[in-house]
């Protein structure tokens, strides 16, 4: 139930914010980017949901700034989450975990080695390459609680 309303309250704030004409690039293409989440799973529109992403990423294709680059990982990490059998979706992966790295974002790290290491085992790709992201994903998330229970003992 608490899903419903969250994804109710998304879809209106979406519809507001899509009306303003102003926005950054960066911006409204990381609107895109959940108005792709909605229409996948609360529209249950796989295909819709695709167009939109698709959209987004040729839309963001050749720029490299900050703000870009942030929008940009995240939506090549979904994409691939959500699409593991396109073709392109390793690829993005890879470049998302390159973005994240330059970034620094250790959250977004653990999330795009964990959609790696999905996507090489749901194609059945059992290998070096899966054992090294799936210990990545790992280590990177015990980095990540490591870091909170440190910060826990300094307050």
């Amino acid at each position: 139930m608490r899903l419903k309303n969250f994804l109710r309250s998304s879809k209106k704030i979406i519809k507001n914010v899509e009306k303003k004409t102003d926005l950054p690039k960066w911006l409204y293409n990381d609107i895109n980017h959940y108005k792709a989440l909605l229409q996948i799973y609360y529209y249950n529109d796989k295909n819709k949901g695709k167009d939109i992403l698709l959209k987004c990423i040729n839309d963001l294709n050749n720029d490299y700034d900050s703000d870009t680059k942030g929008v940009k990982a995240r939506i090549y990490t979904s994409y691939g989450n959500i699409f593991p059998d396109d073709i392109k979706s390793k690829e993005l992966i890879y470049e998302s975990i390159l973005i994240k790295t330059q970034l620094s974002d250790k959250p977004g790290l653990a999330r795009s080695y964990g959609s790696l290491t999905r996507l090489l085992v749901s194609n059945k790709l059992f290998s070096d390459e899966t054992l090294t992201n799936a210990n990545n994903w790992l280590k990177i998330n015990l980095e990540i609680k490591f870091d909170k229970n440190l910060s826990l003992i300094h307050i």
